[in-house]
């Protein structure tokens, strides 16, 4: 999306559901979807040069028990490639998320800060239909003065840094 100060990329667009592209899973909307077929299947969000974060948890929005993610992973690089990166989080769900909910803030223990993070999809709910949905994702940034800063991540047009030191796109 165009409008997004953020880059996001996706490794796979189930393309037989229309066009379903990476960055909505950061739209803020819950009736748009990262959809995917190919696994493991990863979105990648790029913070900008200057914009490096070091987040304390992360959530998604499960859209359907079968087509939702069972094992996630967060990682995080400074190379856009993610040749080198740090598995920052590991999660098992398995299954225990209902249909569209969000699930708990799950904690990440990330070594510094990162430009870019990887959003990876390991395996799907038994009984899927081979591809997995997510309708969003939110990252919650750790603030060494409050220790639990919340940053949620949701395209549009302008980055706005609010007085409680809290980070969304508008």
């Amino acid at each position: 999306d165009e409008t997004t100060p953020f880059t996001v990329i996706a490794s796979d667009i189930d393309s037989a559901l229309g066009s379903l592209p990476g960055y909505l899973l950061y739209d803020g909307s819950d009736a748009t979807r990262w959809t995917a077929n190919t696994f493991p299947a990863w979105n990648q969000i790029d913070l900008g040069a200057d914009n490096k974060k070091i987040f304390g948890s992360f959530r998604y929005l499960n859209g359907s028990v079968n087509d939702g993610p069972e094992q996630v992973e967060i990682q995080g690089s400074d190379d856009p490639s993610f040749v080198t990166h740090e598995v920052v989080a590991d999660y098992d769900d398995g299954g225990l998320t209902p249909m569209n909910s969000w699930t708990l803030p799950i904690p990440m223990l990330p070594s510094q800060s990162y430009r870019y993070y990887r959003f990876v999809v390991k395996t799907i709910g038994t009984g899927a239909s081979g591809n997995v949905s997510v309708f969003g994702l939110e990252f919650f940034e750790v603030d060494s003065a409050i220790q639990s800063d919340n940053l949620g991540i949701f395209p549009g047009a302008q980055i706005v840094d609010t007085l409680d030191n809290k980070y969304h796109i508008t």
